[in-house]
């Protein structure tokens, strides 16, 4: 308004004028400062010298961006004038029409050509009483008038039927007035008198030799051939839609076929999902197996204590007790065990939106890994992050994942203990949880044997595997990417062959929780 002279816009407001982000203290300043110097102080005057009513106006200007570019600008403004606060308010709408300007400023210069520039096209001249001063030859052709001078000193809107003549009379004095061209398609009566349609060119001109009504014209299809057209143009839109229509079809039948195989990939995705958890689940059998056996077998010895002790009537309540606890103690190893195998069971949902306690199952897993490979002698050097991650997903595959890659680098490591035949100090497997930037990170790294860099693409591959003893399915890293991946998350390598393999886990850190 224009007592505070605050200025606002839109965002296409604030691009069109390049407008930074930043506040600006005077945004009216700073876009005066874009106006094109010869432009401004016409705007200026006009806005300085506003009559006291409600008014509206629109205006044509320019500006200058910062690479120099020149836009023009077409402003409609919309005033308000509130007489008891001798304010006004104003409402505009901006518009670039640089591109209209350039194909104008294009058809301008081709009008200014020279005459034989248009030996294709009818050319003349009009005068202010609309009558002919010049026509070219083409033009004189096109009217079957023989001799130019034949036409010269006629009015051009006796040519014109009586229908169209007040449209033309429109179409050139609007040039005139507005120093604009303009263009009509019109009918024209020729030297034969017969009618023909045409498109009508005209544009006000003014040089040292001529002042005027510059125009031209350009014949449309006559009628006979313009049905052989259209009769062509229907037979080739049939042809158009016959073929549409049989596209249409075979569309179908390709997204048919295209839905029946994703069918037939998810199925076997699943199956092959469901053989690396067998794969996985006959690896721990034997150590779970055991491990389950040394409480079972303690549960065993203490019922035959007990039984002998009844025999001989030598049994009390602070021997049963006593016995009791120890057998709870071995059944909750056991269901330690079982629930550690719990990865495996088909029936835990295939859900992936639980909130998952990350350090509580790289803790799991660790434990379950360490059962396995005990005889080994390799230690997990295990770093949690003291603040509980949470993710988004299935805590029951997330361990799957940890305990495939672990198991992954105690068999790497084990190729590489075997290839120089003892263990040395420096044998170890790092897991470690972090939060950064918004990712939680589960890195576990190994010194093992490491991977070939041409190997490193195609770890993920079904059934790609670089083992030679023919017991490995190459599904481990395959089915466990395709968990990640549906967790939101992804798996980052890296290794140097006979060095290290560095595999990290990163999810989504879940804020909800």
């Amino acid at each position: 308004d224009s007592y505070t002279s605050i200025l606002n816009g839109s965002p296409e407001f604030y691009k069109l004028f390049e407008i930074p982000e930043k506040e600006i203290d005077d945004l009216f300043e700073f876009i005066s400062k874009k106006i094109h110097s010869e432009d401004f102080p016409r705007i200026e005057m006009l806005l300085r010298n506003l009559s006291k009513e409600s008014q509206k106006l629109s205006f044509e200007h320019r500006i200058v961006l910062s690479n120099e570019e020149v836009k023009y600008i077409e402003q409609f403004l919309e005033i308000e004038y509130n007489s008891d606060d001798d304010i006004f308010r104003v409402n505009g709408i901006a518009r670039d029409i640089t591109q209209e300007k350039t194909l104008a400023s294009t058809f301008r210069e081709s009008l200014s050509f020279e005459k034989e520039a248009y030996h294709d096209r009818v050319f003349f001249h009009l005068d202010d009483k609309n009558e002919i001063t010049y026509i070219n030859e083409f033009g004189c052709n096109f009217w079957n008038c023989g001799d130019p001078d034949k036409y010269v000193g006629k009015n051009f809107l006796e040519f014109v039927p009586d229908n169209d003549r007040q449209k033309v009379e429109n179409a050139i004095d609007f040039s005139r007035k507005e120093r604009h061209f303009v263009f009509e398609i019109i009918e024209i009566v020729n030297g034969d008198n017969e009618i023909q349609k045409v498109i009508f060119v005209a544009q006000y001109f003014k040089d040292d030799k001529f002042s005027g009504v510059r125009a031209i014209m350009e014949e449309l299809l006559g009628q006979q051939e313009f049905h052989e057209r259209t009769e062509d143009y229907q037979n080739y839109m049939t042809g158009l839609k016959r073929q549409e229509k049989e596209f249409e079809i075979k569309t179908s039948q390709l997204k048919d076929k295209v839905e029946k195989e994703l069918q037939i990939n998810e199925y076997q995705r699943q199956l092959l999902a469901k053989k690396s958890e067998l794969e996985s689940l006959g690896k721990i059998a034997s150590s779970v197996v055991h491990e389950i056996n040394q409480p079972l077998s303690g549960i065993s010895m203490i019922m035959d204590n007990i039984l002998l002790k009844l025999s001989k009537d030598g049994v009390d309540n602070d021997y049963l007790k006593n016995k009791c606890a120890q057998v709870f103690e071995d059944i909750e190893r056991i269901k330690e065990y079982l629930s550690q195998i719990g990865i495996y069971n088909s029936n835990k949902a295939e859900n992936n939106d639980d909130s998952v306690d990350v350090n509580d199952v790289v803790k799991s897993a660790v434990r379950l890994v360490q059962k396995q490979h005990k005889n080994t002698n390799v230690d997990i050097n295990l770093q949690v992050n003291p603040e509980s991650l949470y993710i988004c997903g299935n805590k029951y595959k997330l361990q799957k994942v940890i305990v495939d890659i672990l198991n992954n680098s105690f068999e790497s490591i084990g190729d590489k203990i075997r290839n120089r035949r003892k263990k040395k100090p420096d044998d170890y497997i790092q897991i470690s949880t972090n939060l950064e930037n918004g990712e939680v990170i589960v890195a576990i790294k190994d010194n093992g044997k490491g991977i070939d860099p041409e190997n490193l693409n195609f770890i993920f591959e079904p059934f790609f595997s670089t083992k030679n003893d023919g017991a490995a399915t190459g599904l481990g890293l395959y089915v466990s990417k395709d968990i990640v991946q549906k967790m939101n998350g992804q798996i980052d390598v890296k290794s140097k062959k006979d060095e290290f393999t560095e595999m990290k886990l990163i999810f989504p850190f879940d804020k909800k929780v």
